[in-house]
């Protein structure tokens, strides 16, 4: 509790916290159990201390009514109600904070394939598991020889190995984010070529055309920097084996590359390419007609959806971080978020979710 006190913010002061403890000892009583008791609550929760102290009482009682059954709802429940995305979102650097958003929204996925596997298991079935995950990591490799070296890019730098897997080559996942952020996709298309010569021999590069992520199944497009390999240094395959191009369309066919929540259409050549970027929509259409350069302006270009309540390039107010222009909005319908370059606070990628209460038109 008393790492956590203060995520998000609350203002709770050390000497608080040291007589809250200290409270809890002299009654005998456990720190959440004092948490709960109303009458020795109000001893601790005075002056400045007191708005703060009563609110992580209260979130404490709605996290004990949570369902232990179901660790997906278990785990969105702690993060709704500790309000932890924005948290990262309004505090952090704008990359380091999606990043910190994007490793809670892990937790659910994980979360939500457990369930699947174990219905009977349940929440402490689910953190007994990440226990032992989190045990196993520890190896000692000379007893195991025969295995495999998982690693982030990050991690990979300087390393070598004669045979190289590098997963997840979608867009949404490797590049992470790629929406009016030049430098950070600069970042990551870096990062791509760490990992790709890591390899002494052979490199595979592979895509899943669904995966879960934040709890959900999702269709993501190939990866942008898939389309940036010269097509004569690969051969690429689909699960069956058949031949295809990297971005995802067989050599005799033509690819049908949608996201989750847009209108697609059957689009077919450069004239659709022009029409699918001015409409904003990511279109389903032939790319066998493209050349690189428009592929990569294809995929370049912002997704806007029906409905969006801004447009990139549009002047916006925000309660806290005060005026900016929207650069673009991203995400499936259900989990939208705005990357808006503030004048005064930088770039910041917000959740809609919880930023739209506090976002108007300037």
């Amino acid at each position: 509790l008393e790492r956590i006190a203060n995520i998000p913010k609350r203002g709770l002061g050390e000497a608080t916290l040291e007589q809250l403890f200290g409270i809890a000892d002299d009654e005998g009583l456990g720190i959440y159990e004092l948490l709960e008791d109303d009458v020795l609550l109000d001893r601790v929760a005075v002056g400045r201390a007191a708005k703060p102290m009563k609110d992580l009482a209260r979130v404490w009682r709605l996290l004990r009514k949570l369902p232990l059954g179901s660790p997906s709802a278990c785990v969105r429940g702690v993060i709704e109600l500790t309000g932890l995305e924005q948290h990262y979102v309004a505090t952090e650097e704008a990359g380091e904070g999606q990043e910190r958003v994007a490793n809670v929204r892990e937790v659910i996925t994980a979360a939500e394939q457990y369930h699947e596997n174990h219905p009977e298991g349940g929440l402490p079935g689910f953190l007994e598991l990440v226990a032992l995950v989190t045990d196993s990591q520890i190896v000692d490799r000379s007893e195991q020889p025969d295995q495999v070296t998982l690693m982030t890019l990050h991690g990979a730098k300087g390393l070598e190995f004669r045979f190289v897997f590098i997963t997840g080559c979608e867009d949404g996942v490797l590049p992470l984010q790629r929406m009016g952020q030049t430098a950070d996709l600069e970042e990551e298309r870096r990062l791509m070529y760490v990992g790709i010569t890591r390899a002494k021999e052979e490199l595979y590069l592979s895509r899943a055309r669904c995966r879960m992520q934040y709890g959900q199944t999702f269709r993501n497009d190939p990866s942008l920097f898939l389309s940036e390999i010269p097509e004569d240094c690969f051969e690429a395959k689909d699960a069956s084996g058949r031949r295809i191009l990297p971005t995802g369309e067989t050599v005799k066919g033509s690819a049908r590359v949608e996201a989750p929540g847009t209108r697609v259409q059957e689009l077919v050549g450069k004239a659709a390419l022009d029409r699918a970027m001015a409409m904003g929509l990511t279109t389903g259409l032939d790319l066998k007609d493209a050349s690189r350069k428009e592929r990569k302006a294809f995929y370049d270009a912002p997704l806007v959806l029906e409905g969006d309540p801004y447009q990139p390039g549009e002047r916006i107010l925000h309660s806290i971080f005060g005026p900016g222009e929207v650069m673009a909005m991203k995400g499936p319908r259900e989990n939208r978020t705005i990357l808006i370059q503030f004048d005064a606070h930088g770039a910041k990628e917000l959740q809609m979710s919880f930023a739209a209460g506090k976002l108007s038109k300037a």
